[in-house]
């Protein structure tokens, strides 16, 4: 019962997760819709997790787990940090976490910037370069011996090591492209901050309000935060983001 439970809630969690994202990039059409698109996001986890229970779903299993969370979580890790400590700033990262939590000691943030921004990406780089060098094709061990798995499944479990990283670099591409350059894309939006308005507030405070009764529907940000329509929020130049480019 208790890994009963216990795997219960890591679904909870991951399900969310995926959810969670997909809503933030596209609110306008999933948040309208959650329940229904809730229940066809687990229905497509609960195909796609039959093979694993069939026979010699064993296999499936460990080539899944063996390349699914090795390289390619470490590097979208990385670039995790580097998002948010290089790009966007740590700084203004801690304000808005003290946004929404309230202020802390100076010396718990030491702590924290010295985790984000030194020790984890060089433990990252690291344990991605030991990895390399230990490397070792998959394989399952039974009672008849050791099973190697051939060359296809070697290729399909790299094919899901690459997946995370392409997405990746093709959405650097794509807003690249839609925000006219790599520099533009790495700025925050002017309507980034809480979507509600009491909480805009401070350097998240709106300077000026346009009509923009011709607007498109209101859609995700950097963050999935939403400005509402016709309502574009720009950023206090004196209370500004601390760009990192």
């Amino acid at each position: 019962f208790m890994i009963f439970t216990l795997g219960l809630d890591s679904q909870f969690a991951m399900m969310e997760t995926v959810i969670s994202g997909l809503s933030d990039v596209f609110p306008y059409y999933l948040r309208k819709h959650k329940t229904l698109f809730t229940f066809v996001t687990c229905m497509i986890g609960f195909l796609l997790g039959i093979p694993q229970v069939c026979k010699g779903g064993i296999y499936v299993l460990t080539l899944m787990d063996w390349y699914s969370g090795s390289y390619n979580l470490m590097i979208v890790s990385l670039c995790e940090l580097v998002a948010v400590c290089y790009v966007y700033g740590v700084n203004n990262f801690r304000r808005d976490i003290e946004m929404m939590l309230g202020g802390f000691p100076n010396v718990f943030w030491v702590y924290w910037y010295v985790t984000w921004c030194f020790i984890t990406p060089v433990a990252i780089v690291f344990i991605v370069i030991m990895s390399g060098i230990t490397y070792a094709p998959a394989y399952y061990t039974k009672y008849e011996g050791v099973y190697t798995f051939p060359d296809f499944a070697e290729g399909l479990g790299w094919l899901m090591v690459v997946s995370p990283l392409a997405l990746i670099v093709g959405g650097m591409i794509v807003q690249s492209i839609r925000y006219g350059g790599v520099a533009k894309a790495l700025k925050a939006q002017p309507d980034w901050g809480p979507a509600l308005d009491e909480n805009r507030i401070g350097r998240y405070s709106p300077r000026d309000e346009p009509d923009f009764s011709k607007d498109e529907p209101a859609g995700a940000t950097n963050m999935g935060y939403m400005g509402e329509k016709g309502r574009p929020y720009v950023v206090n130049d004196k209370n500004g983001y601390d760009h990192r480019l």
